[in-house]
């Protein structure tokens, strides 16, 4: 007599707590006489995908997880963004204005609710990002504390090039391969552009990792940060959120 062992399934729930983020380049004119801003009257924008999560909800709204580079505001590639916009916006002999960088960040949950958030926190070196979106309402994902065994089975829920749609949101398959440096972890998962932000949960349905970069020459191997820093990470910057939304309540009921 031969007994099966079947494989669990993949966590499914977990996938409602899964979000869209889009960054959105809406360039202000500015004076420089006056250093007055206001936006484009031509309405032009720049939009730019990723993944991310929900970690944590109050009564207020959500906190979402992604990656920093996902929140950047800065860089290269904002830079060249809005000199190929410049002549469009101001005109090429325009010399009294000159355009400012603004930005928004847009989700849409799997339910299809969109709504605005905004950057509570951010760490370029371990490449995380902790965002707040007011009115939201989704059940957050559950968290894992401790340490991840070579070899154990992980699932990636994804948009990778902005892939999916209401309730048919990618999910990927992989494994924990190790720690390749003090804070970074690697699995092998696929990705590309658009992953960057998505969770990384055990066969429990809880967040143990971020997709935040995938290997060039292969990309099924992607990098993460560690379990504990991304729990300290978040803990902290929930924390300090919290604290300073307590001090700013306690000025405004003061006499």
């Amino acid at each position: 007599m031969v007994a099966g062992c079947a494989l669990p399934d993949a966590p499914a729930t977990e996938r409602r707590s899964f979000v869209k983020i889009y960054r959105v380049l809406n360039p202000e004119v500015c004076k420089k006489k006056t250093q007055k801003c206001v936006p484009n009257k031509k309405g032009l924008a720049w939009t730019s995908q990723g993944s991310a999560s929900i970690i944590e909800a109050n009564s207020l709204g959500v906190f979402l997880l992604t990656a920093a580079h996902v929140c950047s505001t800065a860089g290269d590639l904002t830079e060249a963004v809005l000199k190929m916009m410049k002549p469009e916006i101001l005109g090429e002999n325009n010399r009294k204005k000159y355009l400012r960088p603004g930005f928004k960040y847009k989700i849409v949950t799997s339910s299809g609710q969109i709504a605005y958030a905004d950057i509570i926190n951010h760490d370029l070196e371990i490449d995380l990002c902790i965002l707040f979106a007011e009115g939201v309402r989704e059940k957050p994902l559950r968290r894992f504390h401790g340490n991840l065994t070579k070899g154990q089975r992980v699932y990636n829920i994804a948009a990778p090039a902005g892939l999916g749609a209401l309730d048919v949101i990618p999910m990927f398959e992989g494994f924990y391969i190790g720690q390749n440096s003090k804070h970074s972890s690697v699995y092998s998962i696929p990705a590309m552009g658009g992953s960057s932000g998505s969770p990384i949960l055990d066969v429990n349905g809880r967040l143990i990792g971020m997709v935040h970069s995938v290997a060039r020459a292969f990309h099924h191997v992607s990098f993460s940060p560690d379990v504990a820093s991304l729990n300290y990470f978040i803990d902290s910057s929930i924390e300090g959120y919290r604290d300073k939304w307590y001090q700013n309540m306690l000025k405004l009921t003061r006499p």
